[in-house]
């Protein structure tokens, strides 16, 4: 890990989560091809958090380029089966409305996701605030409504065009699912993300974006 290039950006983002000193330990809980998913429990919320890694040969601009095409989610978002965006306040702030699926008899979670984007210009690490916003839309028929996520997604530039990709969430599923339930998935879902994620940095659309305010 590149530790000093992104403890600048590190205080910011856990203060905003509100990170708590009596969370746990993280704990590995799935690897594999290039991809590690921790977990810890978090005290007040009954789904555990995650945070998944990986690294990829790309540029920073095009990673980022991947995650501001929010109708292309579907595409790699693990159980994302709709994604588009409500409303934005210029190029760094928007408000999301994502659908993932859920297996019967359970019916599907939607969420609204308040994403504000930044980038340190020490380090050039880029930072994705996500929160979320239940009221910024009305519900919807056959889904439940996510009652409350955390989060960000940080992309590290390292050397020789790789790119760290650090994703952090927790969230409650709302409903009635039972934690132990909810837990059971809290590990592969962002395996599943980050698998889907590398192959899109690659494909031409993303490769050769160019970003008005990412510099690289």
């Amino acid at each position: 890990m590149k530790t000093p290039r992104y403890m600048v950006v590190l205080p910011l983002l856990y203060a905003s989560m509100g990170v708590q000193a009596r969370a746990q330990e993280w704990k590995i809980a799935k690897t594999g091809d290039g991809i590690e998913v921790s977990t810890r429990v978090m005290p007040g919320w009954g789904m555990k958090e995650f945070r998944a890694i990986t690294r990829v040969n790309a540029r920073l601009s095009g990673v980022v380029a991947v995650l501001e095409d929010v109708s292309a989610y579907p595409q790699w978002f693990a159980d994302c089966k709709e994604a588009n965006v409500l409303k934005s306040a210029g190029p760094l702030e928007r408000w999301v409305y994502f659908v993932n699926s859920a297996p019967f008899p359970l019916r599907d979670r939607d969420m609204i996701s308040h994403m504000t984007f930044s980038q340190d210009p020490a380090t050039g690490v880029v930072a994705v605030l996500l929160r979320g916003d239940p009221g910024a839309a009305p519900s919807r028929s056959g889904r439940i409504r996510v009652p409350r996520i955390e989060g960000f997604w940080r992309f590290l530039p390292l050397h020789e065009g790789e790119v760290e990709i650090q994703y952090e969430l927790r969230s409650d599923p709302g409903g009635s699912i039972p934690n132990w339930l909810a837990n059971s998935t809290v590990a592969g879902a962002p395996w599943k993300t980050l698998a889907g994620l590398r192959p899109m940095v690659a494909a031409a659309k993303y490769r050769n974006a160019r970003s008005e305010w990412v510099t690289e």
